[in-house]
């Protein structure tokens, strides 16, 4: 359903947010895709560059798009992941 849809996406969103926000070495502990790791990577830099005039929530939206792209498995060791290392 629609809410069921929404509530995943959110969910996706916020891990996007958790691995932007995540330091570095964490970061390097988390097994992620190139794709992935490329995405936080640019939102990273976006984040220290500071004011990029809606660069950082579209690098966010692509950040989230791609980890929707893996596989359910590896978003749910992500989620554990972070909630570990947070």
């Amino acid at each position: 359903s629609w809410s069921d849809r929404d509530q995943e996406n959110k969910k996706v969103v916020g891990l996007a947010k958790a691995l932007v926000r995540l330091r570095p070495s964490a970061f390097g502990e988390s097994e992620l895709s190139a794709d992935v790791r490329e995405a936080v990577k640019e939102a990273r830099r976006l984040r220290a560059k500071g004011n990029v005039k809606g660069g950082m929530r579209r690098q966010m939206l692509k950040v989230a798009t791609v980890l929707r792209e893996q596989d359910e498995e590896v978003l749910e060791r992500l989620f554990e992941d972070i909630d570990a290392l947070s």
